[in-house]
This record gives C-alpha cells, structure tokens and sequence, in this order.
C-alpha cells in the first residue's frame, strides 16, 4: 500500500532536486530541513491544521512543498503567562514595505527559507505587525558547508585578506552578513540563524544585547539515524518562545518603545544648545524630558522659592490645582512666569526631587510662605536654579510660542507637562 501511495504521489517540487538525472543535495537539503523543523514545530505548538493536510492535497495527492513558493502553517501556542499564535513559513517573501509601520523589509524583498513568527493570541498579524507585537526568527539551510568557519569565518579573520577573498569571489562571511540583512532589514526580527550539516557540538550564537533576542548563530542539523542534531535546535526553538512569553524581557521594553516613538511623525527638530550629561551619564531626549509651568505672583514670591529651593502648587478642585500625571510628577523642570513676562522672560528652574511633596498648610507656613495659605495642602517640588554654565540658563522665553501656556495668571495648570523638545520653541538668546 505503501508503495502505491508512494507511485501516486506527484511532488513538483522535486524537479529542483531529480529533473534531468541531476542530484541536487542542496535542493533535497532544503527540503529535508523543512519537514524536519515542521516535525519540531509540530510538537511544541498546536497546529491549526494537521501538517498533512497543508501539506498533500489527498484528491489529487499532489505534494505542496516548492522551492519559492509560500507555504504558512499556523498553530496556537498555551503555555504559562502568555498565549501565542505562531506561523512557520517556508520560503516567505518580505516585500519592499512601506513608510512605517507597514510589514516587510525597508530596503529591498528578502525570503528567508524558514520563518517562525510569533504574537500574542487577541491580535491580528497585522495589528501585532503594526505594533511592534510580533516576533519573527529566520532560518536558512546552507548545506555545502559543514563547519562554522567556513560560514562565518573566524573570530580574528585578517580583514585585508577577506576582502582580497571576496574579489576572487570566494567571500567567507558571506552567510554571516545575509543573517544579518534578515536581522536588519525584515522589520520585527529578532534573529536569524543557519541551518547546515555539520558535527560541531556546539553552536555559534551571536547576541545584540545580554538575551536570547536580538541574535544570530547557526546550528548544526544532518540527516542522520543516529543523531540528527535537532536536540540543540529543539531546545533552543524552546528558550525563544519562553523568551517571548516572558513579559519582563528588555526585547519586551525595546519593541514596545519603538512602537510608541515611531507611530507618529518625528518631532520638530531642535538645534537650540541644552545640556549633554547629568552626572557623567548622557541626558534624556528632549522630547522625553517635561516642564511644567507656574505663576510667580510678585517679587516676594520670588525671594521665597529662591531662597527655600520651593514651589508649590495646589490641590483639589480649584483653579491652579495640579494632576498628577506621568509627565508632571517626572516633570525635569519648572518654568516660572508673571506680569509682563509673556512675551519675554520666565525663568527656568531645575526639579531635583524625584516628584512632589504634599505639604500641609502649617507645615508651608512654617517654611516662612508669605501671603499665608488658603489650601489645606500643597504639592511642593524641590527646586534650584539652574548652573551658570548650562545652556538652557542662556535663554528667555517667549510664551506666546509655546503650546498650553496661556497669557496672565488665567495661564492654566498643564494636564501634562510640556516636552522639552516643545518648550524649546519659544527659547530666545538672552541680549
């Protein structure tokens, strides 16, 4: 029966490997790494369909598998903390995307020859595409090469002799630099690996950061009896879904602040000087450094948060009561104005306290607040001027250009502070 089957069935795909008497080992190692990795898939994931049935037509029993041509198989993945849809593709093409966020490679088409994508269960490809929600590993299959150094080279190749080897076309590292054009260039991928049938013990995998992902390496997988290689690549298709499972991961923190910096239009550019460091470590982005803004009432005022290193604002309910929002608690600065300063002036202090106080009425009083207080309690920041020699100390303000702040004391309390990058808009050189 076996034997029947096995006369029936038409396979297009082996005109790559049989057509004209020729034995193509690479075309056949390519399909055999695919049935492989599909029988490893199969046992970790929950196929939507049986692999059969995607992958024989049982009318007419024409084998799918084609060199070049798509073929996705999806499945569920339910294990602890996070449910996962999953597809592995053999041979999906990555078109030329789009302006972000479209799906696909940024620079020109790409086809991996194995793909294992994965998202989170609740999202569409295409919304986990748009935000940066999806995981996709590339694998390809070299099998004319059956050590490490011939894929990648070695750890101190002479460089002058590598580029005199790929004039004459014989160019080592080139697998290594086509992982990581699939790494770079396929938006979304997190890894890219080689398959080949080599007897190394060991695998070669190369680390963006300190995780398993962002990576490159490869892994030794030959069609073998006795041992195939597949337990090292098993285990590790394994750590890259705990991986993605794991919500605490830095590539977790990483890709959900691509998304939220690149979703919308770049800001507008600044070129005003602001500081570089702040205790010998590099400063935020102006646009993720926030400046809340207050009234000074007179020059008594003044002398008091001057002298205290204090301001205050209100709470409850009443005009100039402040919320508590991200930006505001996290707020870097505080810009200061009164009469006959909208259009020019305003001073610019520095918040040196991890968010503010609540202070109560006597306890403000007892600060030596002039003009008493009307409020049971306040919100106070911790405050100092800014040092002679920071760039922003060179500036006056025109408000006028500058987005929330309005003219006088009915200038309302920001709901949000103000991103640096936009305050910046309104910076005037001091004459």
């Amino acid at each position: 029966m076996l034997f029947e089957l096995a006369a029936k069935l038409s396979w297009t795909g082996g005109d790559d490997v049989y057509e004209g008497g020729k034995r193509d080992a690479a075309a056949l190692y390519e399909y055999w790494v695919f049935f492989k990795m599909l029988d490893l898939v199969a046992g970790m994931f929950d196929l939507k369909n049986p692999p059969v049935e995607d992958l024989i037509n049982d009318k007419d029993l024409v084998l799918k598998l084609k060199a070049g041509k798509q073929l996705p198989i999806d499945g569920l993945y339910s294990g602890p903390g996070r449910k996962l849809r999953v597809q592995f593709s053999y041979n999906r093409t990555f078109g030329v995307a789009g302006d972000y966020p479209a799906q696909g490679s940024w620079s020109r088409q790409m086809r991996p020859d194995y793909t294992l994508s994965l998202w989170p269960d609740g999202f569409t490809q295409d919304q986990a595409e748009e935000q940066e929600l999806i995981t996709h590993v590339h694998f390809d299959a070299k099998y004319k090469v059956d050590s490490l150094a011939k894929l990648f080279g070695g750890k101190d190749e002479d460089l002058d002799k590598e580029k005199s080897d790929q004039r004459a076309g014989n160019y080592k590292r080139a697998d290594l630099l086509k992982m990581h054009a699939y790494r770079d260039a396929i938006r979304r991928s997190a890894g890219a690996y080689v398959l080949y049938p080599g007897n190394e013990k060991e695998q070669t995998p190369f680390r963006g950061f300190h995780e398993l992902l962002p990576g490159l390496g490869a892994f030794p997988l030959r069609p073998n009896e006795s041992d195939d290689g597949s337990a090292a690549l098993e285990r590790f298709l394994k750590e890259i879904v705990a991986h993605v499972c794991n919500r605490a991961t830095q590539h977790e923190q990483h890709t959900y602040h691509t998304y939220r910096i690149h979703k919308d239009d770049p800001p507008d550019a600044v070129r005003e000087a602001m500081p570089e460091k702040e205790d010998q470590y590099r400063m935020k982005p102006a646009p993720e450094q926030y400046v809340i803004h207050g009234w000074l009432k007179g020059p008594e005022y003044l002398d008091w948060i001057q002298a205290r290193g204090l301001y205050n604002f209100r709470t409850e309910k009443k005009r100039g009561s402040l919320r508590l929002h991200h930006s505001v608690a996290g707020a870097s600065y505080l810009l200061l104005h009164g009469d006959g300063e909208y259009q020019g002036g305003g001073r610019l202090f520095k918040i040196v306290s991890e968010g503010p106080r609540v202070f109560s009425k006597e306890t403000l009083l007892e600060e030596g607040y002039p003009g008493g207080a009307s409020q049971p309690y306040y919100l106070v920041y911790d405050i100092k001027p800014l040092d002679e020699d920071d760039p922003l100390a060179g500036y006056d303000w025109d408000l006028r250009l500058i987005d929330g702040i309005d003219e006088g004391r009915g200038s309302p309390v920001p709901k949000k502070g103000i991103p640096l990058s936009k305050l910046m808009k309104g910076a005037m050189p001091k004459s």
